[in-house]
């Protein structure tokens, strides 16, 4: 079993494509959306924390009965697969830190100041509209026009406590790579070659305290899953066979 934790304003849907053919390699692929996000429900805001989306994420497993999944974490997912981890290592058969860094963000982190003062003193629809408006503007999200599709709909379902709660993580949350070492669960560090989320070498550096070689994939960037979900599902599989 494959278990998918989704980044920053994602869902479930973004490894839609990925899932499908690691379905075909034999894998039984599971996946959520964090409490507030899309298709779960709003909670209360004080729940939307690190600790909490980790004990879900735990609480997901054990519901689907998923019996040491292998754990994938994209982006801000990185950060909660991996907090699930270090809650209780001995549930998971592996850790895979995709397209994620070890702490808080730094590129963007100008971009999720904006989105919080934003939802701050507006609504999810509000705050859609005017990044519609302002598409031809440095903004911080890029908005659909077409409101059928998943970006939009999934935006508009979301708590924007909740997505203030993940902004706030990514800008504050520390390093906590040498504790996942320490924990005995086999790692792996994956990205996109273009990725500009966390710095490339940030990445590198992580992968280096784990003591792996990080999977670096040729031409893609930061939704790799998106872009070729092929080279993604190939490399990924090839992480997971077991060990000699």
């Amino acid at each position: 079993t494959v278990q998918i934790v989704h980044g920053f304003t994602g869902s479930k849907e973004d490894f839609w494509d990925v899932a499908g053919l690691l379905g075909q390699r034999g894998y039984r692929v599971i996946a959520h959306d964090h409490r507030g996000q899309c298709q779960s429900g709003h909670a209360h805001p004080a729940t939307y924390t690190l600790a909490q989306l980790a004990r879900d994420t735990l609480v997901v497993a054990d519901v689907l009965d998923a019996d040491r999944p292998h754990l994938l974490g994209h982006s801000f997912g990185g950060l909660v697969a991996r907090e699930a981890v270090l809650v209780d290592s001995t549930r998971w058969s592996s850790l895979t830190m995709f397209c994620s860094g070890p702490a808080a963000i730094g590129p963007f982190a100008a971009d999720l100041t904006r989105i919080i003062d934003i939802l701050s003193h507006t609504t999810m629809p509000a705050a859609w509209d005017w990044f519609l408006m302002h598409a031809d503007e440095p903004v911080p999200i890029t908005a659909d026009p077409n409101p059928q599709s998943v970006y939009t709909r999934r935006w508009l379902r979301s708590d924007p406590a909740s997505v203030i709660a993940q902004a706030t993580i990514l800008l504050e949350t520390g390093d906590r790579t040498e504790e996942l070492a320490r924990s005995g669960v086999r790692a792996q560090v994956v990205f996109g070659e273009l990725d500009d989320a966390w710095p490339i070498d940030e990445q590198v550096a992580m992968a280096t305290t784990l003591g792996v070689v990080p999977t670096v994939l040729p031409g893609l960037g930061h939704c790799a899953n998106e872009e070729d979900p092929q080279a993604v599902a190939d490399a990924l599989a090839l992480l997971w066979l077991p060990r000699p």
